[in-house]
């Protein structure tokens, strides 16, 4: 049930997800997962696929922010779990 009562629809766990606010306004992507006390992690604010793609491309801006901000740094934690 969610906080209205309303009973959710089915999700696998690993499935993305969209989220909207009561008005029906986008809010963004997520991964649900049911065995987690947080069960969804937003991933996104935009209404984007989330695919080997997209965790490709937040890899490679991770790596390209920490060579700009650490540039005499060999080694930094590129994920945080």
């Amino acid at each position: 049930m969610n906080s209205r009562g309303r009973p959710l629809p089915s999700r696998r766990t690993g499935e993305a997800i969209s989220v909207y606010n009561h008005g029906g306004q986008f809010l963004g992507k997520g991964l649900y997962n049911s065995q987690s006390l947080i069960a969804l992690r937003l991933l996104t604010k935009l209404d984007e696929e989330i695919d080997q793609e997209f965790f490709k491309k937040k890899l490679v801006s991770a790596i390209e922010l920490r060579k700009k901000i650490y540039p005499d740094e060999t080694t930094y934690r590129l994920v945080n779990g």
